[in-house]
């Protein structure tokens, strides 16, 4: 695995991956995948490698974004407009999926909501994270046990997450540990 924060620079994408297989096989896709707009760059990453995207101030009018995803939404990323596709796509999906990027319109290219948390979601996060009960969360809270059970249900639809479990491994997530620290700063 890759440590290093910068790019694979193709003709016209640039490719943040942590997996070197996934890497080599995209490139090999990618050479074969005739992408008429010049003016136009797209920047296909991991999730692990959203910070790195973020540090690298791309022109948001000339740049498409497309995050390579175990199945995760990760709706809470929104600094820019992120296209999804699956890891596991074939290479016809994959060109497929870059051709249909091609011909949106750029209007199409804008943020379409951006999550924002309370003080208390925040804090109610924080001890998730460090593995408070729920009974501890409302006493330190001072709400309701049923509160910080209906404060989880809106930070589990806020943040894009289909369920507690899917919940709770995006808590544990790199990449949202890091948004999160961008959201208090």
């Amino acid at each position: 695995m890759k440590s290093e924060a910068c790019p694979v620079k193709l003709e016209l994408v640039d490719l943040w991956l942590d997996d070197n297989f996934l890497e080599y096989g995209l490139c090999e896709v990618l050479k074969d995948v005739r992408l008429d707009r010049k003016n136009i760059r797209y920047v296909i990453f991991s999730a692990s490698q959203y910070v790195n995207v973020k540090r690298h101030n791309y022109d948001l009018r000339t740049h498409r974004f497309i995050l390579l995803s175990d199945g995760q939404r990760y709706n809470f990323l929104d600094s820019f407009t992120v296209n999804h596709i699956s890891s596991k796509a074939s290479a016809e999906e994959i060109v497929k999926f870059l051709t249909s990027l091609r011909k949106k319109n750029e209007d199409d290219c804008h943020i379409e909501h951006k999550v924002k948390l309370s003080a208390r979601e925040t804090t109610l996060l924080d001890q998730m994270s460090d593995g408070k009960k729920i009974i501890e969360m409302a006493e330190n809270l001072n709400v309701h046990i049923k509160t910080v059970y209906q404060m989880r249900t809106n930070l589990i639809k806020k943040l894009g997450c289909s369920g507690n479990i899917d919940f709770m491994q995006t808590l544990r997530t790199d990449v949202f540990k890091s948004w999160l620290t961008d959201q208090r700063a």
